[in-house]
């Protein structure tokens, strides 16, 4: 769980930077609810009209992703798969 909470920090700081509005979804937040569960990525929706600083703001915190896929991503609202080096993956939707 360090791990995922390191990768969550860097998640949070890049989306803050971009000015992003955001919710956090998923297992994580059941966890944090006091429920039992395994799990290995972070589940994110992303609300922003400044994608560009987005993208700039997450590799600057170390995350690895297609850039051509995010974009789409956001244009299509659907999602996209971003990677933490030596971790599990994380979808933003």
């Amino acid at each position: 769980m360090e791990k995922i909470s390191e990768a969550l920090q860097r998640l949070v700081e890049a989306l803050e930077k971009a000015n992003c509005k955001y919710v956090i979804v998923g297992g994580l937040v059941v966890i944090q609810y006091r429920k039992s569960r395994v799990t290995q990525d972070i589940d994110v929706v992303i609300d922003t009209d400044k994608v560009e600083l987005l993208v700039s703001s997450l590799k600057d915190k170390g995350f690895e992703f297609s850039e051509r896929k995010l974009l789409e991503a956001f244009k299509e609202r659907s999602k996209v798969t971003l990677f933490f080096p030596k971790m599990s993956f994380f979808m933003l939707a």
